[in-house]
């Protein structure tokens, strides 16, 4: 994956360059206005170009790098999973489906006309099928869309053919051609920039909104001291050392942090689709492993390949009972 990425194409320059930069811009007013608050010299920010120029692209290739290594961290955050105290993710989930019910029951008003239906249905799709459904019902699993539309894709193979995502999606991808891989790559590239992006911002609404509480205390120069005599004679980032800076800097953070999550969404589901689309027409290009392993084509081969080749396990053909592919019979009813 990371050789694909350093393969300096459209993929490395959306999920890494382009993030890296927001980020770079982001950070860089922080840095120069504590730098001035505690004494440095940060004059050549404005003195040298050459100089800001390299330390923009190290912090822009830094940052982005980093996202890229976090992605898993990153989207267990912002997926409802990681650092989610139990109560808030129960309260935000029972909240989302609260507000499924009520589009459901507005599906069936006689009074939505179809544009309106079509709009709701959209809606309700981003969410995972109820498993105990009797009709076309959704329900939330996760407290944020993000989570829920990732789950609604992500269980597809499994309640439709048995194949469990994250053991065969890998197997897939490597049997699929390049010109397909290359597409979906750039598609996923995309929606991963957006979260990239909104994740930084919601960092940097906290990290602003933190310095303005240190800012309004003085904190950093009680912490660090004085290390050099205040410069006057710079006017970059003079801005920065205004009163409720960084608590506006914070404020306008969460606000792009919300429309860049939610400009994410569509491309997350557009991402599903092609998830869902990949298995359903190629599939078949697993089939001579699963041959390999269960000796014929069956819904049920999916499942036990996987045991048979993750954990080392085979299933008795008499008792269906799993027992260790070493062993020749099965121990519970001595089948061969």
């Amino acid at each position: 994956m990371l050789r694909g990425l350093l393969s300096f194409g459209f993929p490395f320059f959306i999920k890494v360059i382009i993030p890296g930069i927001v980020g770079a811009i982001i950070i860089i007013p922080l840095i120069a206005s504590v730098g001035i608050k505690i004494g440095l010299d940060v004059g050549f920010l404005e003195r040298s170009l050459p100089k800001m120029g390299l330390l923009f692209i190290g912090l822009a290739l830094s940052i982005g790098f980093l996202l890229y290594f976090l992605e898993d961290i990153i989207y267990g955050i912002l997926e409802g999973y990681t650092l989610w105290p139990r109560w808030l993710r129960n309260r935000l989930t029972s909240r989302l489906n609260r507000r499924i019910k009520g589009k459901l029951e507005k599906t069936e008003s006689t009074a939505t006309d179809a544009i309106e239906q079509r709009s709701l249905w959209n809606w309700l799709l981003k969410f995972p099928l109820k498993k105990d459904r009797e009709k076309t019902e959704t329900e939330a699993i996760l407290p944020t869309k993000l989570g829920n539309i990732l789950w609604s894709y992500e269980d597809y193979p499994e309640s439709r053919y048995r194949m469990e995502p994250t053991f065969y999606w890998p197997r897939l991808w490597l049997a699929l051609d390049s010109e397909s891989r290359k597409e979906i790559s750039t598609i996923w590239a995309e929606a991963d920039c957006l979260t990239y992006i909104s994740f930084l911002l919601l960092c940097s609404s906290i990290l602003y909104v933190l310095a303005s509480i240190l800012d309004f205390w003085n904190i950093p120069t009680l912490i660090l001291g004085p290390i050099g005599k205040p410069v006057d004679n710079i006017t970059i980032c003079k801005i920065a050392l205004t009163p409720g800076f960084f608590l506006v800097m914070g404020v306008v953070s969460l606000i792009l942090c919300w429309f860049s999550y939610t400009l994410s969404l569509p491309f997350h589901v557009k991402n599903g689709n092609f998830f869902q689309a990949a298995f359903d027409l190629h599939r078949d290009k697993l089939e001579k492993m699963q041959l390999t392993v269960t000796g014929q084509l069956l819904d049920d081969g999916w499942p036990v390949t996987r045991a048979y080749l993750r954990h080392g396990l085979k299933k008795c053909h008499k008792c269906s009972e799993y027992f260790p592919s070493y062993k020749e019979n099965c121990p519970r009813c001595k089948n061969r």
